[in-house]
């Protein structure tokens, strides 16, 4: 990876690195809010248990506008009472403008009080009727080829056709921007979940990403930086291919924001092994390797920070090692995560009464959450117990560098080793209650590495 790479950065220049979880819950409440994913215990017992700073918010177009230029300001309210419910606990929100399948309107039957999606006025379907494609008994995601549901996509991309759908999600997405500019703690939004072209042509040529997906980011990147300009801008390839290994084709994107650009780089993953609830296996491995070169590579191509959107799977004997294997790879990207799904079954990380599943074991972990200065490397072994961030200062950054160190891998505690530094140029406290580690130094240009190790 380049010396010169962007990252994240807090608002007091240190380096973010993401872990979190996705309010997936929301996608079937009635109100399209969070349901035991967005209460107090909750949030609590993520941030301090598991580490978790971020929370990848679903937010739905078919509630922002349910009419044609219409917006819904009761959804609005709730949705700005519920970022604030997080935020003031100190997480950071990433707004994501969630769909699946296209929208409600192509549900079998369509369902008029859906949320995940487009509102029922966007569903240009060329008249054909929402049908349940066969291939949907071995899974769910092949009814992206019913004909419906790919004329739904594929209009809603030919922007030369019809500029209105993407200029009215663009302008939902700039209304809910211009509502969060104010709020820090907002790290930003994510502008179209797992996109489809609904041309298997396009779709396998990476034309679609390209092209029309990358026309389309542009088009909402400009226009919100019309209201906001700090917040970051988080865009995704295609799902299909990329999700499980293959490369992704965006081109590169340029923010029109004052200074460097804000925009990251948000992958999923989803091998075709562990996520179907199948047992981890060699093919998973080499297709974790697979994606890990391909991110690698599109990353230095865009310019980009990576935060990887979603990760999940159910609970197997040895879903552990397929959250091992992929997160290892995340560190090595300097990525954070946000698995996928919480508040449901067992892809969530803990079971309706808040006991963690085994996933835990691998998704809480020893991570730098701010770094002051440019990390070089950072990884953890959860099976020794060592972690090792390596970075360089930034002469400007004084806040100290912040390092979740969870109980739950010590359980006989930790020793701490920091290199480059003498101690009386450095001092480090540990909060409990938090489980976070503060290290503070002085600023030398020498390479600084923190070492923590099982007692």
């Amino acid at each position: 990876m380049s010396s010169n790479r962007p990252f994240i950065y807090d608002e007091q220049g240190r380096v973010l690195i993401l872990h979190g979880t996705n309010t997936g819950d929301a996608k079937w409440t009635e109100d399209g809010m969070p349901g035991k994913t967005g209460a107090d215990d909750y949030i609590d017992r993520h941030i301090k248990n598991y580490g978790m700073n971020v929370v990848r918010l679903l937010a739905f177009w078919a509630r922002i506008e349910p009419q044609k230029g219409v917006y819904d300001k009761t959804y609005l309210a709730r949705l700005e009472k519920t970022v604030k419910r997080y935020t003031d606990r100190g997480m950071y929100v990433l707004i994501d403008f969630h769909q699946d399948l296209y929208g409600p309107g192509l549900d079998v039957p369509p369902d008029p009080n859906g949320n995940n999606g487009a509102p029922l006025w966007a569903c240009y379907t060329d008249g054909l009727e929402p049908q349940t494609h066969p291939l949907t008994k071995f899974d769910w995601s092949m009814q992206h080829l019913d004909p419906a549901m790919m004329a739904a996509f594929k209009n809603f991309f030919n922007y030369e056709k019809y500029p209105e759908l993407q200029d009215c999600l663009i302008g939902a997405q700039t209304e809910v921007a211009r509502r969060f500019k104010d709020n820090p703690r907002v790290i930003g939004y994510d502008l179209f979940n797992e996109p489809f072209s609904g041309d298997l042509n396009t779709t396998l040529s990476g034309s679609f990403q390209a092209q029309q997906l990358s026309d389309f980011y542009q088009r909402a990147i400009d226009r919100i930086r019309t209201v906001e300009s700090n917040k970051y801008i988080f865009v995704e390839p295609q799902a299909v291919g990329p999700n499980q290994g293959l490369p992704g084709a965006l081109r590169p994107l340029k923010d029109p924001r004052s200074g460097e650009a804000r925009l990251v780089y948000a992958p999923h993953i989803y091998t075709l092994g562990a996520p179907t609830g199948k047992a981890y296996t060699l093919v998973d491995a080499l297709e974790i390797a697979a994606w890990a070169k391909n991110r690698a590579e599109e990353m230095e191509a865009l310019n980009m920070p990576m935060a990887v959107g979603e990760i999940g799977a159910p609970e197997t004997s040895t879903v552990a090692k397929y959250f091992d294997a992929a997160i290892n790879k995340f560190d090595e990207l300097n990525s954070g995560f946000m698995v996928w799904i919480d508040g449901q079954n067992t892809w969530s990380i803990e079971d309706k009464d808040g006991q963690p599943y085994s996933k835990v074991d691998s998704t809480v972990r020893t991570y730098p959450q701010a770094i002051s200065g440019k990390p070089i490397k950072f990884s953890f072994d959860r099976h020794s117990g060592k972690f090792e961030l390596a970075f360089k200062q930034d002469k400007g950054v004084t806040a100290p560098t912040e390092i979740f160190v969870p109980e739950s891998q010590y359980p006989n505690g930790w020793n701490l080793d920091i290199k480059g530094q003498t101690l009386r140029n450095c001092r480090w406290s540990f909060d409990g209650a938090t489980q976070i580690l503060s290290v503070y130094m002085d600023y030398s240009e020498s390479e600084k590495v923190i070492c923590i190790v099982k007692k």
